[in-house]
Formats: structure tokens, C-alpha cells, sequence
């Protein structure tokens, strides 16, 4: 049971993975129109629910906030705030990996969801031909059935029909072979009365 599982969860991530890197004309058609649909869903779900729990791990407020400076700029306090600014021209920006990360984050949840929508979309068609092809068995084994059955009954009347012929086939060579014996027998009486 354990191994058959096994299977299955190997045969998931293994369509899963054949459909992200090969796909197929309908994977991709059916993958631009409901990944387009659901871009606010994943958005969302992403932004909102899955960063902040990363940024959780990552002492960030969300995933998105990562960076590596490569050159720090100079910083100076605003006299409006109080807050430090980056002083114009200082530093030589930085790397935002963490966009990166959370777009390849929404792009593996879009893939998934398209995936597993077409895994059922799939195997729901693989049901309804499966049930077609139960319904034409079903409709050609009846159809044997009654005609084994129509043929069962012809053979039957037939029979019928051989026995009835037989019976008076019978009955008639009983009338002849009765009628031959009393013309037989008329003759000998008409033979010793003229005599």
C-alpha cells in the first residue's frame, strides 16, 4: 500500500515537473487563460498570505524586501522626519533578489493550480469514456443476449415445427400402413366370396 503511494506521489511530481518544462499546445493555451484568471488570487495568496510568513523566517516584513546593497549609500537625517535619506548620488544601488524570488514563487503557484486543474479536466474525461464505453459494452452484450435468445427461440419453434411434421408424417404412414391392411384384407374377403 505504502509503495503504491509512493508511486503515485513519484508519478505527480514527475507529470508535474513534464508539464512545466514540456507542456503541450492545450497545457500552454489552458495555462495563459486560467493563469491570467487567477493572477489576482496568486497575487494575493502571495503577497499577502505566504511573504509575510517567509518574512517571518527571514526578519523581513515580506519576501520582497530582501536586497544586497552593492555599494552602501550615505544616508543623512531628513530635518522634515527626522528619518535618515540616502543622499543623491552616493551608492551604486542594489540587487532586489527578493522580487525575484517572489515572482518565481507566484509563477510555481499559477503552475500548480493549472496543473492540478488539468489533472482533473483529464481524469474527468478519461471517466465520462470510460462510462461510454461501459454504456456501448453494456449495449452490445444486451444485444447479443436478445439475440441469443431470438435465436434460442427460432430453434425451439423449429424444433417445434420438425416434431409436428414428424407426428404427422407419423400419422399418415399409420393411415396408409392401416388403410394398405384393410384393402389387403377386403380383397381376401372379396376373393373367398368369389370363390
Amino acid at each position: 500500500m505504502k509503495k503504491n503511494k509512493e508511486k503515485k506521489k513519484s508519478s505527480f511530481f514527475k507529470d508535474f515537473k513534464a508539464f512545466i518544462t514540456k507542456g503541450n499546445i492545450l497545457d500552454l493555451a489552458v495555462a495563459v487563460v486560467i493563469g491570467g484568471a487567477f493572477n489576482a488570487i496568486i497575487t494575493s495568496l502571495v503577497n499577502n498570505i505566504i511573504m509575510p510568513l517567509v518574512g517571518l523566517f527571514t526578519g523581513k516584513a515580506s519576501l520582497a524586501e530582501l536586497d544586497v546593497w552593492i555599494r552602501k549609500p550615505d544616508y543623512i537625517p531628513d530635518p522634515d522626519t527626522g528619518l535618515e535619506v540616502i543622499v543623491e548620488g552616493t551608492g551604486a544601488g542594489h540587487i532586489q533578489y527578493g522580487l525575484f524570488l517572489q515572482a518565481i514563487v507566484n509563477f510555481l503557484i499559477i503552475a500548480l493550480t493549472i496543473f492540478i486543474m488539468v489533472r482533473v479536466i483529464r481524469a474527468s474525461q478519461d471517466r465520462l469514456a470510460f462510462r461510454e464505453k461501459q454504456k456501448a459494452e453494456e449495449a452490445a452484450k444486451k444485444a447479443e443476449e436478445e439475440a441469443k435468445i431470438a435465436a434460442e427461440e427460432k430453434a425451439k419453434a423449429d424444433a417445434e415445427a420438425a416434431a409436428a411434421v414428424a407426428e404427422k408424417e407419423a400419422q399418415l404412414k399409420a393411415f396408409y400402413e392401416t388403410s394398405a391392411k384393410q384393402t389387403e384384407l377386403l380383397e381376401k374377403i372379396l376373393d373367398k366370396i368369389n370363390k
